[in-house]
């Protein structure tokens, strides 16, 4: 009897030491070469990525985070952008971009092939023709190298006008045996098409889709991405009534760990291929 007690201890020793070496929070560095800051700017979107040298923007944030946001690149003393990438052209993922097509070195704009009739849209498409950055409207399937990291373009498969949402720019971003998914605005009629697409959903880390809307983030999606972590970057008391209960007890239910901007604040990830470390504001 001791020693099936004995055996079932190792087992779950086992198993917590496997949770505790996959994601921890710590104060202590790591050796890493893969930095990834999910920047909190609100009822928005705006992650920054760092391989060594190499960097990626993925969206801005809104109107009013866009000081905040640019000096939060600022500081990290960051002068040339190797990738912009902008999912889909909402004021509240744009708009911290415009500064930074205006004040920094860009080399490659990633960018959604439709246009939209608003000012934010304007301005932004303003800035990028005074920039000198290579622009990029990317197809499914295409992949972009960043120092050891590289991201692949999962969705769309074509552009619309007037489809915001749906005009989403879907990638996974792999470090070594590290993975990291950002579905963007896509609903879950997207999410489905991308389950049956054939491609490697399986990712570490889902920043969840449309700020944790009720439209987002289905129990099938969740079952083939397999997250261990989940972050959300949603604002404060947001009129949307974001994060949507049912999307909170899902992860519940599936056990998964959630980090949010607006309680979190910053949140920072680093991955040397096979461990991630996490770090938040609120630590």
């Amino acid at each position: 009897m001791k020693s099936i007690i004995k055996n079932i201890l190792i087992v779950v020793l086992l198993i917590v030491l496997s949770i505790v070496s996959y994601y921890t929070y710590t104060n202590k560095k790591i050796d890493t070469n893969l930095e990834i800051d999910y920047i909190d700017v609100g009822q928005g979107n705006a992650v920054l990525v760092k391989e060594n040298k190499k960097v990626l923007l993925i969206d801005g944030g809104g109107r009013s985070s866009s000081r905040k946001y640019y000096s939060y690149i600022d500081n990290k003393n960051i002068d040339t952008i190797d990738y912009l990438l902008v999912s889909h052209y909402d004021e509240d993922h744009i708009a911290g971009l415009i500064s930074i097509l205006d004040n920094k070195k860009v080399i490659n704009v990633i960018c959604p092939n439709y246009k939209k009739n608003s000012k934010i849209y304007k301005s932004f498409m303003k800035s990028l023709k005074n920039s000198s950055a290579h622009i990029i409207h990317p197809q499914v399937g295409d992949e972009f190298i960043l120092g050891k990291a590289k991201f692949k373009i999962l969705w769309p498969k074509s552009f619309e006008d007037s489809l915001d949402n749906e005009n989403s720019i879907v990638l996974r971003l792999s470090h070594g045996n590290n993975s990291f998914l950002f579905p963007q605005d896509v609903d879950t009629k997207i999410e489905d098409q991308l389950i049956y697409s054939g491609y490697n959903l399986k990712s570490d880390v889902l920043m969840l889709g449309h700020h944790g809307s009720k439209f987002s983030t289905s129990k099938e999606f969740i079952k083939e991405v397999r997250p261990k972590l989940a972050i959300l970057s949603v604002g404060k008391n947001n009129r949307y009534n974001h994060p949507a209960k049912r999307v909170i007890d899902l992860l519940i239910n599936e056990n998964i760990k959630l980090l949010r901007t607006d309680i979190d604040g910053n949140i920072s990830l680093e991955s040397n291929g096979n461990e991630i470390k996490v770090y938040t504001d609120k630590e």
